[in-house]
């Protein structure tokens, strides 16, 4: 087993504690990105608790506390993390969706692959393409037919 030296001062900082919000039966997990912490949901956890989710934003190892603490986790980890919280999730509630953010998002399709998760929702998920293809697709305004967006204003708005 790995040694892991951690500093005698470490803790985890306010704006990166795992945060759990207890509300109906549909449970929804959320997972941070790659260097990020828990206040990055904050909005998006309020709101959803407000309609009526049991919200779960836990901390990945290494984040929230310290550069080096940080720098002695691995991907691993992070998964392990993500797992563990889904399971602790499962023991409690029945439907659990996923919500990730960059490296979350791509922890949140791993956990998908890996159980059966009904709803998942992926914001830039850290993903990459191997498809030599990928290339191809600018080219394709040349050969697909542009659909015609209508919009709709139903109500004037200061914020559009």
């Amino acid at each position: 087993m790995k040694k892991i030296n951690l500093e005698n001062n470490l803790f985890t900082r306010k704006p990166a504690l795992p945060v759990f919000l207890k509300g109906g039966p549909k449970a929804i997990l959320l997972l941070h990105g790659y260097n990020g912490y828990t206040e990055d949901f904050n909005y998006i956890a309020k709101r959803l608790h407000d309609a009526g989710y049991t919200v779960s934003v836990p901390r990945l190892a290494g984040h929230g506390t310290s550069a080096n603490d940080f720098l002695s986790t691995n991907s691993d980890m992070w998964l392990r993390s993500a797992i563990d919280s889904y399971l602790d999730l499962k023991c409690s509630y029945k439907n659990i969706y996923i919500c990730g953010l960059s490296m979350g998002g791509l922890l949140a399709l791993i956990l998908a692959s890996l159980f059966s998760i009904k709803k998942i929702a992926v914001m830039a998920p850290a993903l990459k393409n191997r498809s030599r293809n990928i290339k191809f697709t600018p080219f394709l305004k040349f050969f697909m037919k542009k659909q015609k967006r209508i919009w709709i204003r139903t109500e004037k708005n200061e914020d559009d």
